[in-house]
């Protein structure tokens, strides 16, 4: 009895916390591109209740950031969704749509998503933090937030015994979890870790998406296979390559298609690298680039027929404000990070393991960690490229992207002011996830447009 009184308790936490991030993202997400006859059908729609998610979980993570009170932060966020909630109801209503046709047409994805949903919502609640980072940062963070109610300066950032728990890193996760426990009232070792179930949501909701357009994609559930206890354990570095992975497919298919859905949900997923780990600036200035370049070689062919108000630029700024404030906030509070990065002996360690050799060991350590899913992606370009004869003009996006990223991560491990050979053993195999789940979600997406082409 006492298992399904706990089991009602934490579906109706998560039901409520889902139907909050909804009501509070739908107003940036509509503001952006609005709800347009096409995103109400079984194909489009998944993915428009994605970016509404994830949109209200930037915004909530903005209010705390904002006011730093998490319970004034939670309520004024309350009253936002409420209206949110009743606005988008309105709209349904006044088109007279029937939500039901969502999840009767192919409900067989819905059901496969589902199950794929609930075994990890159970891994992950079911298992207690017991690994580093997850105990000794993560949640470390987020148990400082809930005692102190608030995420300010007043949480501890600066006490002595916390300088060895990174305390520069973003507190997106750390922040719902002290959310969750204030709702359940107390603190313990499984409990927080809902706040992890709430970034598997959206992924899932953008995975039927992209079943209903090619069972082909089916195979996007090898990536999260892959990941395995990295979803579960209370580290972000499987989120980060999720969401990495996520973006990146949607940036390419926004510009492959030019549907205004997939070029603000691409948008969202890779600003919440942002607020995952500090490695997600890292993974938004390669974007940048790429994107860039990508727009000063096509921009005719990409931007035609493509026109947008100057207003709808506000909410893509409200998404990256948490990062400014964050940033604001470690400069007034003196928190730095470990690496110094700009720093006089940054430099000088880069130039000192360049000329060392040490560049070699890390290229080693990542060749023992990519060469088969970078095998795996070059063949399957070749297919494209020489079998159909149709190459693939944007697949630069997922190629040029992993090598931005790979660079960047090389200087980083040449500047670790750690010795090279510990840092590597007790990170590489976290820090190549996003490079490998950008090659398998590259690798399954130029399958499917393969077997598209094939069909032609």
């Amino acid at each position: 009895m006492l298992f399904v009184r706990n089991s009602l308790e934490l579906l109706v936490v998560f039901l409520s916390f889902s139907l909050y991030y909804f009501g509070l993202g739908w107003w940036l997400t509509y503001w952006v591109i609005g709800l347009k006859k096409e995103f109400l059908n079984p194909e489009e729609y998944p993915s428009f209740v994605a970016s509404c998610y994830l949109s209200g979980i930037i915004s909530n993570f903005l209010l705390i950031l904002l006011f730093q009170d998490i319970i004034i932060a939670q309520v004024l966020g309350i009253i936002v969704a409420v209206s949110g909630i009743i606005h988008f109801g309105a709209i349904i209503q006044k088109v007279n749509f029937d939500l039901r046709i969502i999840f009767l047409t192919r409900p067989q994805l819905w059901v496969l998503g589902i199950f794929i949903f609930v075994i990890y919502f159970l891994l992950i609640i079911m298992t207690p933090l017991s690994d580093w980072d997850a105990r000794s940062i993560w949640f470390l963070h987020g148990k400082m937030i809930y005692f102190s109610r608030t995420i300010g300066l007043s949480a501890g950032w600066l006490h002595p015994s916390i300088e060895f728990s990174h305390v520069d890193y973003p507190k997106l996760i750390p922040a719902i979890s002290a959310q969750v426990a204030m709702i359940f009232g107390f603190w313990n070792e499984y409990i927080p870790k809902m706040s992890l179930v709430f970034l598997i949501g959206p992924i899932t909701l953008s995975n039927i998406s992209l079943f209903h357009r090619n069972y082909g994609y089916i195979l996007l559930l090898l990536p999260i296979f892959i990941l395995e206890k990295w979803l579960w354990n209370g580290y972000m570095d499987g989120y980060l390559a999720l969401y990495f992975g996520m973006g990146i497919l949607l940036v390419y298919r926004f510009l492959d298609s030019k549907i205004s859905l997939f070029g603000w949900l691409s948008f969202i997923y890779l600003i919440l690298c942002l607020y995952l780990k500090n490695e997600g600036q890292l993974i938004v200035l390669c974007v940048i680039i790429v994107c860039t370049t990508i727009f000063f070689t096509k921009r005719k062919q990409l931007f035609t027929n493509m026109k947008t108000k100057g207003s709808k630029i506000f909410p893509f700024i409200i998404s990256i404000l948490p990062f400014i404030l964050w940033n604001i906030y470690k400069i007034d509070w003196g928190i730095k990070n470990d690496l110094m990065i700009g720093t006089k002996d940054f430099f000088q360690r880069v130039l000192g393991r360049i000329l060392d050799g040490s560049l070699f060991t890390i290229l080693n350590a990542f060749d023992d960690q990519l060469s088969f899913v970078i095998t795996i992606f070059f063949v399957i370009i070749m297919v494209n490229n020489y079998l159909v004869r149709r190459p693939d003009k944007f697949v630069a996006v997922f190629l040029f992207t992993g090598v931005l990223y790979m660079i960047g991560l090389t200087v980083i491990y040449l500047s670790t002011p750690y010795e090279l050979s510990w840092h590597l053993m007790t990170s590489i195999d976290r820090t190549m996830l996003p490079i490998i789940v950008l090659l398998w979600v590259g690798s399954i997406e130029l399958s499917c447009q393969f077997m598209n082409k094939s069909e032609l």
